[in-house]
């Protein structure tokens, strides 16, 4: 997933690993997005946690979504067009943490590394489709790497928190446990940590043109 330019501190995790067979290179799926049509679903679960029910029903309307996350070449190409300055080179905003000395205060990410006895595991940024798509054809909508939602989190204290879903490579039965499509948490806006991620969906004329088989017209992009 995304590696920051410049990194205050490495973690080493390795949650539920064992000694296994080297697996091949994960072969990275073909770029772009997809259109999808849109409808009513029926959102959330029984909750094992809090946070993920009751189940309610929803509407959706036509989008496009990305198939898979946002990589790290598409991310770097983004902060040399745009001169984006990222979270690992910025330091927090002292609003978000009262009480804390400016002196501590300082731009920072967290790495995790994967196990080094496997080449083909060892670096998370080759994880991207390793395993096959969903029935939409859309790729590691669970585990991979948390992704950011646009929905915010309302009533908690602190640096404003939005919706994280899918999990990530540290979830596992034992840890987390939050690699299930009915699984959400909160996340703040300033971590720079490299198991987060997120795509993009546009809205608009073109996602319920493509979805319904039309020809498309220019779009009006939106943030995911």
């Amino acid at each position: 997933m995304r590696q920051f330019p410049v990194l205050a501190a490495a973690v080493a995790a390795c949650v539920g690993c064992s000694p296994a067979a080297e697996a091949p290179a994960c072969a990275a799926p073909d770029a772009g997005d997809i259109a999808l049509p849109g409808g009513r679903f029926l959102m959330g679960a029984d909750p094992l946690l809090p946070e993920e029910g009751p189940p309610r029903e929803a509407t959706v309307a036509p989008f496009r979504i990305d198939r898979t996350e946002v990589t790290n070449a598409q991310f770097a190409a983004f902060v040399r067009a745009t001169r984006f300055v990222t979270l690992a080179e910025r330091a927090p905003d002292p609003r978000f943490y009262p009480g804390v000395p400016p002196e501590r205060l300082k731009p920072s990410s967290v790495v995790f590394t994967g196990p080094q006895t496997d080449p083909a595991r060892a670096d998370p940024a080759r994880w991207l489709g390793c395993f096959p798509s969903n029935g939409f054809g859309l790729f590691d909508m669970a585990g991979n790497v948390w992704e950011w939602t646009k929905d915010a989190v309302p009533g908690e204290a602190g640096a404003p928190t939005h919706v994280i879903k899918g999990g990530s490579y540290l979830c596992a039965e034992s840890f987390c446990f939050r690699y299930r499509p009915s699984s959400r948490q909160s996340g703040p806006p300033d971590t720079g940590a490299s198991h987060i991620g997120f795509r993009t969906v546009r809205r608009g004329p073109t996602s319920a043109a493509t979805a319904n088989g039309a020809k498309p017209q220019r779009p009006e992009a939106s943030p995911l």
